[in-house]
């Protein structure tokens, strides 16, 4: 365990994610609260939509060399193309329970389209294509998600926003990062790391507002939250040996970096 401290985090977020099936507050468990209906929906969307735009942004890095500013004015230049072509195609957006699967059709309509010029497009002139799906195909859905995260955001102040399964997708991201560690070689990138402290305080954030929830008056579907119980605390324990395996990996890379300067150092 030592020598790869991604073990340490694994358990933690297995701890965690097991934690969910024991009560957190009276006799609700923390499956239970993740599972409160559209909130449920609406938050697990959005974080979608949240995935989808950050892998259009590292795609343009990759396939790019713009700027920062550049790659965020296209993205948003590409949301706004999209909601001009949508608009175009379908002008009824009053009806609330109709929009859903007309604007569904419509994205599938569109999608037909954009899918037959691709084709057009590689019998043309292939070098063309092959230089360039993988730019447009980030603006598409890039764009694509940031106009749906804007559509969103009216039913977020109907039914705000679940919490709880924000930290429930947070541990799962725990889990799968300390699995892929286990099976890839150093050093690990930084942002691998930024994720794994951010899902982790996630955890420790909702523990402390449950625990002192009842005396800030905090509400989940409407009810006042109670004495927090031990699922919630298990939780907490799971989040704080994530971090902490974490934290060692770090200090393990370090380390390792040591001797590599040492050596530089003497050879120059």
């Amino acid at each position: 365990m030592k020598k790869n401290p991604a073990y340490i985090t694994l358990y933690g977020g297995f701890i965690a994610f097991f934690s969910f099936a024991l009560p957190w507050q009276g006799n609700y468990s923390g499956a239970h609260l993740a599972n409160s209906g559209v909130a449920t929906i609406i938050t697990g969307t959005l974080i979608c939509m949240f995935v989808i735009i950050g892998m259009s942004f590292s795609t343009l890095n990759k396939e790019t060399s713009w700027n920062t500013v550049s790659k965020l004015f296209v993205l948003i230049t590409s949301c706004v193309v999209l909601l001009i072509v949508i608009f175009f195609l379908d002008r009824n957006f009053t009806n609330y329970p109709v929009i859903i699967l007309r604007l569904g059709l419509n994205i599938l309509i569109l999608l037909f389209i954009l899918f037959l010029f691709g084709i057009i497009v590689y019998i043309t002139n292939r070098t063309v294509f092959l230089s360039y799906w993988k730019t447009v195909l980030a603006l598409i859905f890039g764009g694509g998600a940031i106009l749906a995260c804007m559509y969103i955001v009216p039913f977020i102040a109907e039914y705000s926003i679940n919490f709880i399964v924000i930290n429930f997708i947070g541990i799962l991201t725990i889990i799968g990062i300390s699995i892929s560690r286990l099976f890839r070689a150093p050093p690990y990138n930084f942002f691998s790391n930024f994720l794994l402290i951010l899902c982790s305080g996630i955890g420790l954030s909702i523990f402390l507002i449950m625990f002192f929830g009842s005396n800030l008056y905090f509400e989940i579907d409407g009810n006042s939250l109670d004495i927090p119980q031990y699922g919630l605390f298990l939780m907490a324990i799971g989040s704080i040996t994530a971090i902490i395996g974490t934290l060692s990996h770090i200090k393990q890379i370090d380390v390792q970096k040591i001797p590599e300067e040492q050596n530089e150092i003497t050879d120059s």
